[in-house]
Parts: structure tokens; sequence; C-alpha cells
């Protein structure tokens, strides 16, 4: 057996950089990073990575790019709910009348009314999470909606982000979406606002 890898910072102190197994140290306490989850659900999310309506058959759900984020958030979460504080936020908000499910899409009905300007928290952050995800996204029973208020999605994700914040707590968005913006919003610019009043780092996928 080897010992753990060691690093020395400016004081002298010596630390262990070399665990990953979530142990702390005498007096020390592990903060579970916040991590929200902002995933687009606008009807585009029907068409497969490469672009193309795939075939209506459960072969082609699993196709579409609906499918594979659904599949790809619950595996993340099922695999690091321990060590991660996982929220879910989706835009936009869905309304029961005008929006689709995934097969009714691929089948050719299209989603109506005005989704700008919504997003709808599903959970804030917080530790074990998993079975929240698998509550909240059914990627056959999920709905899709219209338009795709992507600035209003990562504005409303600031107050979520502020209601968890704490001293040396990091915190992070993944912006999960399929296209750009579609409401006039200024999605750059809501980025760079929302950096710079909580100091998380955003990813997009």
């Amino acid at each position: 057996d080897t010992a753990p890898a060691t690093a020395s910072v400016d004081d002298g102190s010596v630390f262990d950089v070399g665990s990953m197994d979530g142990t702390t140290g005498p007096g020390e306490d592990c903060v579970p990073p916040d991590v929200l989850v902002v995933l687009d659900r606008s009807q585009s999310m029907h068409r497969t990575p490469a672009g193309d309506t795939p075939p209506n058959d459960m072969a082609g759900y699993q196709s579409s790019r609906w499918w594979i984020a659904v599949d790809a958030l619950e595996a993340f979460a099922g695999e690091f709910q321990d060590g991660l504080a996982l929220g879910l936020e989706m835009f936009p908000e869905a309304d029961p009348v005008g929006c689709v499910t995934l097969a009714q899409r691929i089948g050719g009905q299209s989603a109506t009314g005005d989704g700008c300007n919504t997003a709808e928290l599903l959970f804030p952050p917080g530790v074990g999470n998993a079975a929240a995800f698998d509550g909240a996204l059914d990627p056959l029973t999920t709905l899709l909606c219209n338009q795709t208020p992507m600035a209003t999605a990562i504005e409303q994700a600031g107050p979520v982000l502020a209601g968890t914040a704490g001293p040396d707590h990091e915190q992070f968005v993944i912006l999960l979406t399929d296209g750009g913006e579609s409401c006039n919003g200024d999605y750059t610019g809501m980025v760079q606002q929302l950096v710079a009043s909580s100091g998380a780092r955003v990813y997009v996928v």
C-alpha cells in the first residue's frame, strides 16, 4: 500500500489531496457543493442529436435528445447524490393545455401557447435527491413546451442559489439545452450577472 498523496501550502501545513472517499479530518466539515440543473424542455428536444425527427416508436423515443438528457440526468443524480446537493429547474414552465408529450411531438403535434419568460423550479439543491429526479422526470410523460426562455431560466436560478449560499460553499449551474434563446432575452448577460452576483460557475451542455 502507498501513503495518500500530500501537498504543502504557504504556511507549511500539509493536506491530503488523494482521498475522494468523502472522509474528513478532525474538526473538518465537508459541505457538498450545490449543483442546479437548468433543463430545456422546449419541444425541439424531440429531435435526435443530428436534428432529425425519429420514428414514432420506442426506439425512436430513446434516440431523442429529450430521452438522452433525462436518462443521463437520472444516472448522474443516482451516482452523485451523496456528494452533491442537486436541484432541478426546467424551462419553460409546463402548461398542461399547451404542452405535449414526447410521443405526441414526434407524431406531429406541436406545443402551443407562449412559454416565454417562464421557468419552473422543481426542487432546490439538496443531498440525496436522486429520487426527486426520478419523480420529476419521465421521458414519456414529462411535457415538452413552446419557446426557449434561457435568459429567464438563468435569471431565476439566482434566487435559488442565494437561498442555499454559505461560506466556503461552492455553487454550480449546469444548463442543458439544444438551442438558442427564443424570447429575445439576453442569455449571455444573465449568465454574466449570475456569475458576478453569486460566484457560481456555469456550464452549458
